[in-house]
């Protein structure tokens, strides 16, 4: 999902003032955000602005929150909301300063306050299009997906070309498991990519409607789309992560190695290609090597469950029950999981289910069905999809 927009305030000069001389009509300019101004440009122009003495109240309002929207472009964001709450204490109503003040508060997490701002920004202009959209991004991000899709349906009402939004929506419809709705909204949003848009952008979208087809276990389309996203932006992890994890989950995992022996090059102290590797390696038939993985992985993160899960897979593989029993319990523990309960989370979900199959096959019936039991209260979807792996 793209993350939230922020938009600059208009800054003009006095009424009835005298005509704006060159350099402050340049400065006014790069206040606003116009001419190809750096964000250090915008910050300085704004600056003079304010201190000029010129602009009284109201005023000056702009200068305050555009100088803000330049110091969040340069990383200070402690200084950005200062200035947005200058701005607004000067002019409450201003929609640029609401909208980039929400930003921050969700960036940090105070959802709750991003939320107020937008729902006060639409109040304000029912119509104001940036709103919806970023507060349908703040509805998903707080998983509350149905209402992240109204939103995204306001924008697309108010502005049918607007790629980001359908991009979002099918974010947010693969989240309700709405998988062929996500997908044709991918593809419009693929259709409305302008002419320039960067291969980063483009490669975000193809990512998107990859992983819907994935989840459809439509992995015929699903890997053609991901391997386009890692041609358009070859630099990015994220996608040689999913295509290898495409490949192994759609029984093509000697196709998979290639891209973790990639990711490993990039990083070799990166412990969860390793970790992916060991389970990889086993699913083909050499646990030895995967072995030789998952301990590799331990070296460098000696607590990452993960990696003790799939170390506890490997060893169930060479019918090392026992063995594969302790590391699906440490797994757990890690993760901070009590015996018993209902799994709170997908990976947790996933460890009791497999830990399970192992208790059953190592003659334990009871405790194993009761840990696929678990299991299956925590995430029933999870248990299917990881069921496909078999151990």
């Amino acid at each position: 999902m793209r993350r939230l927009i922020c938009v600059a305030a208009l800054f003009g000069t006095l009424a009835g003032a005298a005509p704006a001389s060159a350099q402050t009509k340049q400065q006014i300019a790069w206040c606003n955000g116009k001419d190809g101004a750096t964000p250090q440009q915008m910050y300085e122009s704004c600056d003079r602005m304010i201190k000029s003495g010129k602009y009284k109240g109201a005023q000056v309002a702009p200068a305050y929150i555009n100088r803000g929207r330049a110091s969040y472009d340069m990383g200070n964001k402690d200084r950005a909301l200062a200035d947005y709450e200058r701005g607004l204490k000067l002019q409450p109503k201003d929609l640029a300063g609401i909208l980039n003040r929400s930003n921050i508060y969700s960036e940090r997490g105070e959802l709750d306050k991003a939320e107020a701002d937008l729902n006060r920004a639409i109040a304000i202009n029912p119509k104001f299009t940036l709103a919806y959209y970023n507060r349908g991004t703040l509805f998903h991000n707080k998983k509350d997906h149905k209402r992240a899709i109204e939103d995204f349906n306001a924008v697309i009402k108010n502005a049918p070309k607007f790629g980001p939004a359908y991009n979002n929506r099918a974010v947010a419809y693969s989240a309700l498991k709405q998988y062929d709705k996500a997908i044709a909204d991918s593809t419009m949003a693929i259709s409305l990519l302008p002419a320039n848009a960067t291969n980063v952008d483009r490669a975000v979208l193809y990512g998107t409607r990859a992983v819907s087809y994935a989840k459809k276990l439509d992995y015929a389309r699903a890997i053609p789309d991901i391997s386009e996203a890692v041609r358009l932006n070859p630099e990015s992890r994220v996608y040689l992560t999913g295509r290898q994890a495409m490949y192994d989950i759609s029984g093509q995992s000697a196709l998979a190695i290639p891209d973790l022996d990639e990711l490993i090059r990039r990083d070799p102290n990166d412990s969860s290609s390793f970790a992916t590797r060991c389970l990889v390696r086993t699913r083909m038939g050499e646990p030895e090597a995967g072995l030789a993985d998952c301990a590799r992985a331990l070296e460098l993160d000696p607590r990452k469950a993960q990696t003790f899960a799939n170390r506890g897979y490997t060893y169930a593989r060479l019918k090392q029950y026992d063995k594969a029993i302790a590391d699906y319990n440490t797994a757990l523990e890690e993760k901070g999981y009590v015996d018993g309960n209902p799994a709170t989370e997908d990976d947790i979900a996933e460890y009791l289910y497999q830990r399970g199959v192992v208790k059953i096959r190592a003659g334990d019936a009871l405790g194993g069905a009761k840990d696929i039991a678990a299991a299956k209260a925590g995430n029933p979807d999870m248990v299917e999809f990881y069921a496909r792996y078999g151990i």
